[in-house]
Order: structure tokens, then sequence, then C-alpha cells
């Protein structure tokens, strides 16, 4: 995934420049309000569980039936720090990058 890796790489250079010091890496985007809806709505309360309880599989199950209600494309990554998120329809993307630690 594109983004991850481009995530991964700002967190390196950044690590790099700034000698350890704390910094965060914000990433905007400008995603349709009915992506947004759907996110605070219905695939929130999903990506937390999952992070909650670590029952991944169950997670991306859930996951299926709202990308299938709701026409959408929903891919998560998930490695040691965080999990992302990536929600697509033809009204636009969604992208965020959730700790989960």
């Amino acid at each position: 995934m594109l983004k991850k890796r481009v995530y991964h790489d700002i967190q390196e250079t950044a690590s790099d420049i700034l000698n350890g010091k704390p910094f965060t890496v914000k990433i905007t985007n400008r995603p349709s309000e009915r992506l947004e809806d759907i996110y605070i709505n219905e695939v929130q309360f999903v990506i937390f569980e999952g992070i909650k309880t670590g029952n991944f599989t169950e997670m991306r199950e859930e996951l299926d039936k709202l990308e299938t209600e709701y026409k959408t494309d929903i891919r998560v990554f998930i490695d040691d720090e965080n999990l992302y998120l990536q929600m697509k329809s033809d009204e636009g993307l969604l992208f965020k990058i959730i700790r989960m630690h």
C-alpha cells in the first residue's frame, strides 16, 4: 500500500532529522461527507473493537459486510504500531492511521 509506505518513509526521515525528538505526522484528507458518516457511524466501532479484542478476523468479516452494504472499498493494513484504514468510493477517499497501542 503506497500510503503506508509513504507514512513510514516520512516517519523515518523526520526521526533522522529531529534526532529522536518527539513529533507527530498528521495526514490530512478530505473525504466525502458520506464516507465520513460511514466511518463515524459504523466502521470506527468495528475497528476499535477489533483492536481492543485482537480479533482481526472478525473485524475483517464485519468490514466486508459494510463494504457490501455501502458499496465502498474498505482496506485495512496492520503493522506492529498502527492500523491503516483506507475507504474508497466513487465519491472520494478516506485515509486514517490508528495507533494500536
